[in-house]
């Protein structure tokens, strides 16, 4: 289980959840992109919620590895789209370079002359 903190709350969170919210955080960080997602977490006191994360550029997120008397929450769901939306990233980014790379491909430059 993983304390998660962000904008000056904690929350506890499985492993995965928060190894997946961290690896999809950092990833939409370094191409300054923005994203919400939404998790089941558990309160320091225990109470589940639904909480929704605002993953920005310039997020402060931080997880320690701490033990629970607590059940991990269920985002087994959640945590297949955190791994399909780091993936669908960088695969969106690799086809948009190659869009560009073949738009000048085709475009024959002249030699100026003066």
């Amino acid at each position: 289980m993983k304390l998660l903190t962000y904008a000056r709350e904690s929350v506890l969170l499985g492993d995965a959840a928060a190894d997946g919210l961290m690896a999809y955080a950092a990833r939409l960080a370094s191409l300054r992109l923005t994203d919400a997602v939404r998790l089941r977490v558990l309160t320091v006191g225990g109470s589940s919620a639904m909480a929704a994360f605002l993953l920005t550029p310039g997020v402060q997120l931080m997880t320690v590895t701490v033990e629970s008397p607590y059940a991990e929450p269920d985002n087994e769901a959640e945590v297949a789209t955190l791994r399909r939306r780091t993936a669908d990233i960088v695969v969106a980014v690799v086809l948009e370079d190659q869009g560009r790379d073949a738009i000048f491909d085709d475009i024959e430059f002249a030699a100026a002359t003066s």
